[in-house]
């Protein structure tokens, strides 16, 4: 009898500690599987602000495709875009925008005190101060430039990554593949990609003479073949890159903090403003 009881005691230990083991297992595997999303969701989210990067590059061809860059005017410029695009924005509200986000590339103004003025209740002080930090990438590029320091995309891009790395670490990015909303701080990321996307493009425009925008960029250049002229169509192909970023965060009609913010909306007008620069 006291051999059973001894059985049975340890039959119940046993069963107890198989159930402790399976829970324990199962917490660690969820553990893993909570660390695998937190992980990977920089890896997902970043595919798709790559590709939105790459659709607003598209935007770019489409117009050099269809019209003579080097002579169209603004309009001309903006219209064929939006045939790509098929936003709703009318050009004299694209050339407000436009004229407005020209003052930052310009050392003018800083996004903090100028665009987001009126949109300061469209996005929490963090945001805010997030995109001064990126503009200040731009500065520190464009003094380089004026200074006769040669750059290229990929510095550039190692301080643009950085800043995105600080903000998946520091903030909750969310977004949704199938719908392209997504809360400030994934706006903001996908404004980094198209950051780097445009900066590669116009840089690519700006030093090599058959890429259809070259005489764009080119065409107030009086420098004659001097060394002047690398760092002159250079530094104007920041500011244009830099347009087309202020370009995506001033939108129109884009979303706010509290139904989240349509990236796919905000990169199509982002493709508007970019081809229809100064």
């Amino acid at each position: 009898m006291k051999l059973k009881r001894v059985f049975f005691i340890v039959l119940i230990v046993i069963f107890g500690v198989t159930i402790f083991m399976n829970c324990e297992k199962n917490t660690v595997t969820q553990q893993k599987e909570d660390d695998k999303v937190i992980t990977d969701k920089p890896v997902l989210y970043n595919k798709e602000f790559a590709n939105m990067g790459k659709a607003h590059n598209a935007v770019l061809d489409s117009v050099a495709q269809n019209c003579n860059v080097a002579i169209a005017s603004r309009q001309e410029r903006f219209e064929q875009a939006q045939r790509f695009t098929h936003t709703s924005t009318t050009w004299e509200r694209a050339k407000q925008i436009g004229n407005k986000v020209v003052k930052i590339t310009e050392f003018e103004k800083k996004p903090s005190t100028y665009i987001f003025t009126s949109k300061s209740n469209m996005f929490s002080s963090e945001f805010i101060a997030l995109n001064d930090k990126l503009d200040n990438i731009f500065d520190v590029v464009l003094t380089k430039i004026k200074d006769k320091q040669k750059i290229t995309p990929d510095e550039f891009n190692k301080s643009v990554d950085s800043l995105i790395d600080v903000v998946y670490k520091n903030y909750d990015v969310s977004y949704d593949v199938d719908t392209e909303m997504g809360n400030e701080f994934a706006f903001f990321i996908a404004q980094c990609f198209i950051a780097k996307a445009s900066l590669g493009y116009w840089y690519e425009a700006a030093t090599n003479p058959n890429h259809a925008w070259h005489k764009y960029i080119a065409k107030n250049d009086n420098s004659k073949g001097k060394v002047g002229n690398f760092f002159k169509k250079v530094g104007r192909a920041l500011k244009v890159a830099g347009t087309d970023v202020w370009g995506f965060v001033a939108a129109d009609n884009c979303g706010d903090a509290q139904t989240g913010y349509d990236l796919g909306c905000a990169w199509e007008n982002a493709g508007d403003q970019s081809s229809a620069v100064k």
